[in-house]
Order: C-alpha cells, then sequence, then structure tokens
C-alpha cells in the first residue's frame, strides 16, 4: 500500500517467483494494481531449487523499459542457500553465479538499488550480503514470516523517500540583451551526476567558457 500512496509518482512493482528456475505463473510483469499483485503472492509456497541470479537476470527483462532518470530497487529474497546455475554469469558456482548477477543488473540498470532479505536460519548471509553490496543496498535478516512485515514496511518507507521523481535538463539557455535590445543567445550544457561546472561570462565578448 504504501508504494501505491501517491498516484502521481507512479509507482510500479513487478514480481519475479523463482525455484529451479523463473517460474512464470507466479510472477508479474510491472503493475500498479495493488489487487493483481496482492493476489499474486497469495499463491506463493515453498520449492526444492533456490535460483537466485535467475531471478535476478529476470529482474533486470522486467526494469529494462523503466527510465534511466527514475528511481528503482529490486528485493531479493531468498530462505535457503542459492543452489542454481546461470550460463548468464558462469562464476564457477551458484554462489558467484547470484552476487555476479547483482553486480551485473546494478552495472546496466541506472538508479538502482539491490537489498536483500534472508528468511529462517538456513541462509548463506555473506552471499546475501554481498549481492546487496554490489547494489549499493542493504541485508535484512528475518527470523521468521512475522518479522517480513515490518522489513518489508521499512523497505518501502526507505525506497519512497530516496524515490524522488526527476526531470533531467540537457542544458540552459542564457540570453544576454545590450543597450540597445540587441540579444545574444547562449546554450550551456547541464552538469551531470555529481559532476560541477563554473561558468565564466565574457560581458564584452558575448562568450562563454566552462571549468570542470
Amino acid at each position: 500500500d504504501t508504494i501505491f500512496k501517491n498516484p502521481k509518482a507512479k509507482n510500479r512493482i513487478s514480481l519475479v517467483a523463482y525455484a529451479t528456475t523463473v517460474i512464470n505463473s507466479f510472477s508479474s510483469n510491472m503493475s500498479n494494481n495493488h489487487s493483481h499483485l496482492k493476489k499474486t503472492t497469495d499463491f506463493w509456497e515453498s520449492r526444492g531449487g533456490t535460483c537466485i541470479c535467475c531471478g535476478l537476470n529476470t529482474a533486470k527483462e522486467k526494469l529494462s523499459d523503466s527510465p534511466a532518470s527514475r528511481s528503482k530497487a529490486v528485493i531479493v529474497m531468498s530462505d535457503g542457500l542459492a543452489n542454481g546455475r546461470c550460463s548468464n554469469q558462469r562464476g564457477g558456482t551458484s554462489k558467484s553465479d547470484a552476487i555476479k548477477a547483482a553486480c551485473d543488473l546494478y552495472s546496466q540498470v541506472p538508479n538502482l538499488t539491490i537489498y536483500t532479505i534472508g528468511l529462517g536460519g538456513g541462509i548463506d548471509v555473506s552471499a546475501m550480503k554481498a549481492i546487496a553490496a554490489c547494489g549499493n543496498g542493504e541485508y535484512f535478516s528475518a527470523a521468521q514470516v512475522d518479522d517480513l512485515v515490518n522489513i518489508y514496511q521499512s523497505l518501502a518507507d526507505k525506497i519512497i523517500t530516496t524515490s524522488t521523481p526527476v526531470n533531467p535538463l540537457n542544458y540552459l539557455k542564457i540570453i544576454f540583451y545590450d543597450s540597445e535590445g540587441s540579444e545574444t543567445i547562449i546554450n550551456i550544457d547541464v552538469p551531470g551526476p555529481l559532476e560541477t561546472k563554473n561558468y565564466y561570462f565574457d560581458l564584452n565578448g558575448k562568450g562563454l567558457s566552462d571549468q570542470v
């Protein structure tokens, strides 16, 4: 409910169920239909396999049409050890495939954070922490199912707080007028993320130079 509280934010959620591979019948494409998403999770059940890399690779597909400027989050929940291999990664083991899948996902999807949740006592905590670290996120431990409610609520609040819609600007237009009313128009590039530029204006020559 928290994710969809503000309709103007146009938030969407996708669900990826996996066991030995992704279970499409228990998964969902990006949607803001709360009722549909809830019904999908109502059919979830524990099965034999834990192909974490399968889930992460599918998450990349689900996020492929999301704008680069929009904040995104992936939450990986598991109640067991990674035991599925992925040809996309070829890391050598199921664990290394899972970690590499997270690193690949983070490197290929902009503005993404990956969180992980371990349910129960049979979790490879080091793997789940490594997956979260690849996605600049956090690992959460849930001793039992009841703990998941508080964890997911905390994550929803965190995601909403950090997901501020951005309207990117490619350039700014500056117009100079002289005493006779003539104008000079100069377009300047907008600094990129984490970039700072100083702009120097020559009002006599009506020129512009910049320095990073």
